[in-house]
């Protein structure tokens, strides 16, 4: 683990605002973490529209292949010649933004920190003004990413102990 995951952790536990120093620390990491490659459950939905486009996926997949394959055919916020390292690339990309947004919470009760900033991917067929990245400090891997309309999409009920740092 390193130190910018154990500054996470704490500012989930504790509700504290960081300092511009830990937030910088948690760009600086998040900027070069991977997607998370354990084996997911892809939902039966996604596997039924992908058929439709000739993709025949088996019911588990590396998360990033099942998060790249809904976000490119299912919410269309990506163009189909997205590779997975060019999804990974955006995602880095949006944390790095200037304009990034910094939150600190919990999902399900599990520790995150997301990032939300202005859309770079403009060329998808349902693009959106900006994409969303989470980050899981236990696992030290980006969760999931995505185009969202604004702030009010991206928390729901299931997120508890929200605090924005920037």
């Amino acid at each position: 683990m390193t130190n910018a995951d154990q500054i996470i952790l704490d500012l989930v536990a504790t509700q504290r605002q960081a300092s511009t120093t830990e937030v910088t620390a948690i760009l600086d990491r998040v900027a070069q973490a991977s997607f998370a490659t354990y084996p997911a459950r892809v939902p039966n939905a996604v596997r039924k529209l992908l058929v439709r486009y000739g993709i025949f996926v088996a019911s588990r997949l590396p998360s990033l292949e099942w998060h790249l394959f809904k976000r490119i055919y299912d919410e269309r916020q990506w163009p189909e010649e997205t590779t997975a390292a060019m999804y990974e690339g955006d995602l880095r990309k949006a944390v790095q933004h200037p304009e990034v947004a910094v939150w600190t919470y919990r999902y399900f009760g599990r520790p995150y920190a997301g990032f939300l900033a202005p859309s770079h991917v403009r060329s998808a067929p349902q693009p959106l003004p900006y994409l969303y990245v989470a980050y899981d400090p236990g696992y030290g891997t980006i969760t999931t990413g995505y185009q969202v309309s604004g702030y009010g999409a991206l928390f729901d009920s299931n997120c508890t102990n929200i605090v924005r740092h920037r």
